[in-house]
């Protein structure tokens, strides 16, 4: 067999996502051509879609070396650049494919997509619509612009965008996770479950639709659906406004109390405000590890929780389980130590449900954690002696406990590139 045919051959496994035959016979063909670009190529995309992303920028090096002028190596690397997040690079990249061949469709929707990475909704919308242009069919393009149409609130259009994109590959499970997304933010919860059941029909590997079928289970709680609508609210915002308004909300907060205290007159009135915004503010960090908990009693939703979330579920657990406990006992019997239990139980929720909040630096929220738990178990062991409001140790757990907040949501803020 010749190096052409082997390659074709290689191409068709490619295609049937036989990654592992393919590879195997393009490593062949190059062996016997250490230089023959288009090999290159194949296996960098192969292994693009198998997430080698290494490899694969490796590859198109390599091939874009041997043949530097070639839109497609360069629309390639642009690919795998975005799956790298290195957006600024793909964009450059993309752009130099695009002055080679300025008509390709799968170019600019490439740049399209790194538009709407960025949340530049209207400049992803008109790059998606000038691939369009040139080929009406392209399924990604498709995609983008209905995601561009969705945060620009364009909702009819949104959907007519996404059912031409089913019409061209009804089983295309990018698309299925895009629309039940759409149906999940415009809460439409019973479409969304069936589209991203068929995307995982498709894909069962498709992250993305796992964690929107997640959130679509977790939404048949009235609460969580709230909360997700505030999550997907602040989303969009920049790194500056959400940082303005984590501000402005413990600001106004403090402003209540100083008001409540040198306002007796005002205390009926300020007193709950200041209890509710407390708890609203308190519930936005632990609905979500509670909404994990709910779900190892949902049959489907357990299956979906990664080992990680599984141990955050069951701490929450243990935590609230003690917090009840010792308010209960301290009701009955005015021991600080079970007071400080209480306290201790129903803080903690919050740091062990959001530990494992995925980050570059992937110990901080859990050395923070295992430091405020040190410090409420002191806090106890002290109170069994002393008064709760004489300890030490609980005012430094509940400074810590306050700090916590503020270090989540830079860890949270910091790791968004694009905010």
């Amino acid at each position: 067999m010749s190096i052409s045919e082997q390659e074709s051959q290689a191409v068709l496994m490619l295609m049937q996502k036989r990654y592992s035959d393919a590879d195997r016979l393009f490593a062949r063909v190059l062996q016997q051509d250490p230089e023959r670009a288009s090999s290159m190529l194949w296996l960098a995309q192969s292994h693009l879609q198998q997430q080698k992303l290494d490899s694969a920028l490796r590859l198109i090096n390599s091939a874009i070396a041997l043949v530097p002028g070639s839109a497609e190596m360069l629309r390639t690397k642009a690919r795998i650049l975005y799956y790298k997040d290195n957006l600024d690079e793909s964009k450059k990249v993309i752009e130099q494919a695009l002055e080679l061949d300025p008509y390709d469709s799968s170019s600019l929707s490439i740049l399209a997509g790194i538009f709407s990475t960025r949340r530049n909704h209207m400049k992803a919308l008109e790059m998606a619509d000038r691939a369009l242009e040139i080929d009406p069919s392209n399924v990604e393009a498709l995609n983008i612009r209905s995601l561009s149409l969705n945060k620009l609130n364009r909702s009819q259009e949104v959907y007519d965008t996404l059912d031409v994109a089913l019409q061209q590959n009804p089983d295309d499970p990018y698309t299925h996770t895009n629309y039940g997304w759409v149906c999940l933010e415009n809460r439409e919860y019973e479409k969304a479950y069936s589209h991203f059941t068929e995307s995982l029909a498709v894909d069962p590997n498709n992250e993305y639709a796992q964690s929107g079928l997640l959130e679509t289970i977790k939404s048949t709680n009235p609460i969580y659906r709230l909360y997700l609508r505030y999550v997907l609210w602040t989303s969009e915002m920049s790194k500056g406004e959400r940082w303005g308004l984590i501000i402005i909300v413990y600001v106004m907060f403090r402003m209540l109390r100083v008001l409540n205290k040198y306002n007796p007159s005002l205390a009926p009135v300020l007193t709950p405000v200041i209890y509710v915004v407390a708890i609203l503010i308190y519930a936005t960090w632990i609905v979500a590890p509670l909404s994990n908990l709910y779900l190892r009693f949902n049959k489907y939703g357990q299956l979906l929780l990664d080992e990680k979330q599984k141990l955050s579920s069951n701490l929450v657990a243990i935590s609230l389980a003690a917090g009840m406990v010792g308010f209960i006992l301290f009701g009955i019997l005015s021991l600080p130590s079970m007071l400080a239990i209480g306290v201790f139980g129903l803080t903690m929720m919050l740091p062990l449900g959001t530990m494992f909040i995925p980050a570059s630096n992937k110990y901080a929220l859990t050395i923070y954690t295992c430091l405020l738990a040190g410090l409420g178990l002191l806090g106890i062991i002290y109170s069994i002696d002393h008064e709760f409001n004489d300890n030490p140790f609980v005012f430094l757990y509940l400074l810590g406990f306050v700090g916590y907040q503020f270090f989540a949501n830079y860890i949270i803020i910091k790791e968004d590139k694009y905010g």
